[in-house]
């Protein structure tokens, strides 16, 4: 299947106005958290590796050590409520629960934007040995279509496109899996050499970097009365 490339600000820009207060919750090391702030929110960066977050300061960015089921941030605090990449890292059985935590802590006219990777393309199949993903991904974008059907939303658009992701080069791409998942550690050594070898031949390079792109799902949802 083709699919746009298309940079995830780009997305959300077209989906929602960047004005306000915002939440990136499992904000990882931050950096997206820091675009948005760069952009003119006023956001705060939620994480439970709270050692991930210490890199993550510039203006209008603020940081909480917190888990996505149990938001410390006040009902309807917020315009804006992300999940970049993260609600697969949620167990799923607490899925469910941090996507409530997001409409909770979101007023009403506000919006849930959840960005998610597919199971499935070059880059998932070449992790897939080290940690394979095919469940949880699959179970969150269900949680998501149930979410659509739940009292206090709309589901406004979904939106399939594919991501692109910059590496200075494959230790940075090892690296950054890890950081996503310290648990891998073991299985990226085991097969680094493997993992090498898909690398570079998946990599575009781009004066970013090496490219590699990811097919991902939007949802945005509004938050209603």
């Amino acid at each position: 299947m083709t699919r746009p490339i298309r940079a995830h600000l780009e997305v959300l820009a077209s989906l929602v106005a960047l004005t306000g207060r915002a939440v990136d919750i499992g904000a990882g090391r931050g950096a997206f958290a820091a675009r948005l702030a760069k952009a003119g929110l006023t956001v705060v960066a939620v994480e439970p590796q709270a050692a991930l977050l210490r890199a993550a300061q510039c203006p209008q960015l603020s940081v909480l050590a917190a888990v996505a089921e149990a938001l410390p941030l006040a009902d309807g605090s917020l315009d804006l409520a992300l999940f970049t990449n993260s609600l697969h890292h949620v167990p799923m059985d607490r899925q469910a629960a941090a996507l409530d935590e997001a409409v909770r802590v979101t007023r009403p006219g506000g919006h849930l934007v959840v960005r998610e990777p597919l199971a499935e393309g070059p880059v998932f199949e070449l992790l897939r040995p080290i940690d394979d993903e095919t469940e949880v991904r699959t179970f969150a974008q269900a949680e998501l279509a149930r979410l659509a059907d739940r009292a206090g939303v709309r589901l406004a658009t979904a939106i399939d496109y594919d991501a692109p992701s910059h590496y200075a080069g494959f230790a940075a791409f090892r690296d950054h899996i890890i950081a996503a998942d310290p648990a891998r550690a073991t299985a990226v050594a085991a097969r680094e050499a493997a993992l090498r070898e898909g690398y570079l031949a998946l990599a575009h390079h781009t004066e970013r970097g090496d490219q590699l792109t990811t097919p991902t799902r939007v949802h945005a949802f509004e938050v209603l009365d």
